[in-house]
Parts: C-alpha cells; sequence; structure tokens
C-alpha cells in the first residue's frame, strides 16, 4: 500500500493525472476511508509539428520506442512481435531513449536468437535534434506497460504532438478521446503483433491517427493545464 493511506489523509488534495490514477489511490486506501478531492489534471503536449513520416509508406517501416528503456516496457515482446511479422510484414525496431548496458545486451541477445538482429537499432540517448529526425524517420511509435499506475507518458505526448501515429496499453492513454491512439489490452507478443501489422498495413488508419494526435495536443498545451491546476487549488 506504501505511503498513501499516511499521506494522503492528511492532505488538503490530491492532484493527479488520469482517472486510472485516481481509481488506484482510491483503492489504497482503506475501505469508506475519509479522503480530501481527488483531481484528475489534464496532460500537457509539446507544441505541435507535424512530421513528414517519410517511412509510412515505405516496404520496411520503422517502428520507434520513444523514452527511457526500462524491462517495464517490454523490449522483449517487442522484439518477439517483430520475429513473429518478419516473414510477412517486415519492419525495423529502434529504441530511441537512454537504455541501461543489461537491457541493451538483453535487446541484443533476444534479436540474435530470434533472428532478426539486423532490424533491430539500440540508438540511446538523442538531442532534440536527433529526437526530431527519428520522429520523421518513423511510421509508428509503441510504448508498452506491464504495470498499471495510471502514469501518463511523456513520449506517448510527445509521439502524438509530432502526428505520430501510436500502439500503446497505458491506461492513462485510453482515456483520451477515441482514436488518438491505437489501444490494445495485451503485451503479449502475438497481440502485438497482429496490432503492429495491421496498423502498418493501413497508412489510412495511420493518418487518421496522425491528424487525431495533432488536434489532441493542439487542445491540450501547458496553458490547459495550468488553467487547470490553477482552478484546483484555488477551490
Amino acid at each position: 500500500m506504501g505511503l498513501t493511506p499516511l499521506l494522503v489523509p492528511g492532505s488538503r488534495g490530491v492532484l493527479v493525472n488520469s482517472q486510472a490514477a485516481s481509481n488506484i489511490l482510491l483503492l489504497d486506501l482503506a475501505p469508506l476511508a475519509v479522503h480530501p478531492p481527488i483531481v484528475v489534471l489534464p496532460p500537457a503536449c509539446p507544441r505541435p509539428e507535424p512530421s513528414a513520416r517519410s517511412s509510412a509508406r515505405s516496404h520496411e517501416p520503422l517502428v520507434v520506442v520513444l523514452g527511457v528503456v526500462s524491462m517495464s516496457k517490454r523490449p522483449d515482446v517487442l522484439v518477439d512481435a517483430l520475429a513473429l511479422t518478419v516473414a510477412t510484414r517486415p519492419f525495423r525496431l529502434a529504441f530511441v531513449g537512454p537504455c541501461p548496458p543489461i537491457l541493451q545486451q538483453m535487446i541484443g541477445d533476444r534479436a540474435r536468437a530470434r533472428r532478426v538482429a539486423d532490424q533491430v537499432d539500440v540508438v540511446g540517448p538523442v538531442d532534440d535534434d536527433g529526437w526530431r529526425r527519428w520522429c520523421e524517420r518513423a511510421a509508428i511509435a509503441v510504448q508498452l506497460r506491464d504495470t498499471a499506475s495510471g502514469e501518463m507518458s511523456a513520449a506517448v505526448l510527445e509521439a502524438l504532438a509530432r502526428g505520430l501515429p501510436v500502439i500503446t496499453n497505458l491506461a492513462s492513454a485510453a482515456e483520451y478521446p477515441e482514436g488518438t491512439t491505437a489501444q490494445i489490452t495485451s503485451c503479449r507478443a502475438d497481440a502485438v503483433a497482429a496490432r503492429l501489422a495491421s496498423l502498418l498495413d493501413d497508412v489510412e488508419a495511420q493518418d487518421r491517427l496522425a491528424a487525431a494526435g495533432i488536434a489532441f495536443a493542439t487542445d491540450h498545451q501547458f496553458g490547459h493545464l495550468a488553467a487547470a491546476l490553477l482552478a484546483a487549488t484555488a477551490s
């Protein structure tokens, strides 16, 4: 249960970034416990910068995993998903962001064992220009989690602001308007592979997701979050 039962009852209010996080917080409290108001704040996206998505229509499109690499983001599943589709819908897979050496080794070993090492890149940290270039090269971004804590993903919001279609199982992203992200409910490699193959074969669906992402990012700038935060703290 952690510190939630100790900290929350004595607080004037609690700010969270998703309804899923609010639900989990309530589950951490004792049944029928008195608690302060819980306010769900809206996400805040970077300024929209639509990218050309140069690989969207290529024979071997690029799928990116953005942000710090961790086992909770299931890089093993993504390598396995690539291996399952390589004969019918090949793509390149790139992990763009800081990656601990032990995970870099794991990804490389798994890719070699699955015979897809030539199609997997562990890029490591990049600067702003490098981040932009990888997003422009990508057809799709994938963000998985094997735990449900209701957290928001900055990488998902970055991808949406760049018009990059996102496949994710994040509970917080499921709260965005329908069609903003391509939601999946399973982290199994076969389910991820099927969703990837389906979206890679449907450029019109990619374009719809890209447009919806840009619209969402436009409506959810930091001013929107600031106004919600001021309203919550003033009440």
